[in-house]
């Protein structure tokens, strides 16, 4: 009987640690892709950064405007 006391003890030592574990390995799963979307958006906002640098994409955007 104290054996079963002491297991249902570790048992509930042991419950909030976990839930917090893994909730952190959540939120770190959450941040990790929100940081490749920005890396994405950032290689793109980069690759218009380079077209507006080329003279002749300027001159077509000129015209069009």
């Amino acid at each position: 009987m104290v054996l079963i006391v002491v297991f249902v003890a570790l048992a509930l030592a042991y419950t909030y640690p976990l839930r917090v574990y893994l909730a952190q390995e959540s939120q770190i799963a959450q941040l990790e892709a929100d940081q490749a979307a920005q890396r994405t958006l950032i290689e793109q906002k980069s690759q218009e950064l380079q077209k507006w640098k080329d003279p002749e994409y300027l001159r077509a955007q000129a015209r069009e405007k």
